[in-house]
């Protein structure tokens, strides 16, 4: 929560690609968003389920050659999280 008693949304993003990463941060965080970034899946999904609750959305950018693409139902049964929004882009 912050002074107002507003509650900011925190949201992760995961992406191979530092310096999207860090553009994405930027803005988001200019949006009033707090912003956490991993460039590695499983570091991602660690993330999620230690702060369980916490997150509004993550976002995903999948390498096609290396990571398959996660789908909303498979992403949430990974992180015990059903009502977990994801937003995968391309």
């Amino acid at each position: 929560m912050t002074g107002g008693g507003v509650m900011k949304h925190r949201i992760l993003v995961i992406d191979d690609v530092q310096s999207d990463l860090e553009a994405l941060k930027i803005f988001l965080e200019a949006h009033g968003y707090l912003v956490n970034t991993t460039t590695d899946v499983d570091e991602g999904i660690a993330y999620v389920r230690q702060n369980r609750g916490k997150l509004s959305l993550v976002m995903v950018e999948p390498t096609p050659v290396t990571q398959p693409v996660p789908t909303q139902p498979a992403a949430s049964q990974a992180v015990g999280q059903p009502a977990l929004r994801l937003v995968v882009q391309s």
